[in-house]
């Protein structure tokens, strides 16, 4: 990763990590605004400098000239140190005569095995896109997307860095999750980490103890790649399987065809009507011209493109935004919707072939996206516009 990192990773930077807590914001429910239509029964689910530049959201221009950005990938990721550690009481480690040192808010270290849990602060939430960028690959598996991270930041960068959990092993990161809601952590491996059992164990661990910082006490939902051996750890543990998910995906090595709509790239100027799409086509959706422009200053959206459907009266009936992970690596489209007193024409269609065309050129080797297996009117959409469905996907679930 570089001089500077290692130089850091040296003096101990990442040595007890404190926990602030969440904010007291209700966070909205999981599937609110994922998937094309409403849906009527959703389940419920601080290393400073370099820093990536807030993207300018005068920026964008329109889709034909747009240029292809991309993500700086030198970094080191900063995580807030505690100068009160604690020890826990009676905890033990799994490497025998080692213990937990337990911080503020219920973060541990496990000494013996050099995994640290940490939360960053607004200025590592860069680092961790990037890493979440650098983990997508069309050959790996579907898991937490830097255009997830980016759409989340909609409520701003604070609430977005209190959302993500880093463990990192010997000041290098190998996995980050993020709490789409108090009780849903969704996750991501670094590759080489997949198979991990050690890791994979304390990740389990530290979701499955309220005092940790991760997830709250009660019914508790855990999205983790379908393959690793996360997903037995978690069987064995008692976790059981939830409703099944179904990933789509488009490969864009060729161009992609015009779905018929007029497609407008959305800046500041008309980011109200992209927003009034949004809450037209979700019920409960709280987007706003506010949550618009945070979400637009978010690192992840410097890779990012909001796009609009104008039908031919020049009416806006579709919006749509989709996130790059960079030259060659799979895009995601998130979120999409048709205004509800438009559908039945196609417009679902059209909107997604125009967003996969987005990520094409913004340099997306393939085109992604996820929706609940029982919403089949939006697998119908996606799959009518070129997507192939993927293997299912289910969380886990638990009641502690």
């Amino acid at each position: 990763m570089g001089a500077l990192k290692t130089a850091v990773a040296k003096q101990s930077l990442y040595v007890v990590i404190a926990q602030p807590e969440l904010p007291k914001l209700a966070m909205p429910q999981r599937l609110t605004e994922r998937s094309p239509q409403p849906l009527s029964h959703p389940t419920p689910k601080p290393f400073h400098p370099p820093i990536l530049p807030a993207p300018d959201p005068h920026r964008p221009t329109p889709v034909d000239n747009h240029p292809r950005p991309t993500l700086q990938t030198d970094f080191v990721l900063h995580l807030s140190k505690s100068t009160r550690p604690i020890r826990s009481g009676g905890a033990q480690s799994r490497s025998e005569g080692v213990s937990r040192v337990r911080v503020g808010g219920g973060v541990v270290w496990d000494g013996g095995m050099t995994i640290w849990l940490g939360t960053p602060d607004v200025a590592g939430l860069a680092g961790a896109a990037v890493k979440l960028a650098e983990w997508q690959s069309d050959a790996g598996v579907f898991q937490l997307h830097p255009g997830d991270l980016g759409w989340f930041w909609r409520f701003g960068g604070e609430r977005a860095a209190a959302a993500v959990r880093i463990w990192e092993r010997d000041g290098e990161p190998v996995a980050i999750g993020m709490l789409d809601e108090p009780d849903l952590l969704r996750l991501a491996f670094a590759p080489e980490a997949l198979g991990d059992e050690e890791l994979s164990r304390r990740i389990v661990d530290d979701c499955s103890d309220p005092e940790r910082g991760v997830l709250i006490e009660g019914k508790v939902y855990f999205e983790a790649p379908a393959t690793g051996v996360i997903q037995e750890i978690l069987s064995k543990d008692g976790w059981t399987l939830d409703e099944p998910w179904q990933p789509l995906r488009r490969d864009l090595a060729e161009p992609v065809e015009d779905g018929g709509l007029t497609i407008e790239t959305v800046g500041p100027e008309n980011a109200a009507e992209r927003t009034a799409i949004q809450r037209a086509s979700f019920d409960g959706s709280t987007f706003s011209d506010d949550r618009w422009h945070a979400m637009a200053a978010g690192t992840p959206y410097a890779t990012a493109r909001c796009l609009l459907g104008r039908d031919a009266q020049g009416t806006a009936v579709a919006g749509v935004t989709v996130w790059s992970a960079g030259e060659g690596k799979p895009g995601l489209l998130e979120p999409m919707g048709v205004h509800r007193d438009y559908r039945g024409r196609g417009y679902g269609q059209a909107i997604t072939l125009a967003a996969a065309a987005a990520l094409r050129e913004l340099g997306s080797s393939s085109a992604l996206v996820a929706t609940p297996c029982f919403n089949v009117g939006a697998v119908a959409t996606y799959e009518s516009a070129g997507f192939t469905p993927l293997a299912q996907t289910r969380d886990q679930v638990r009641d502690f």
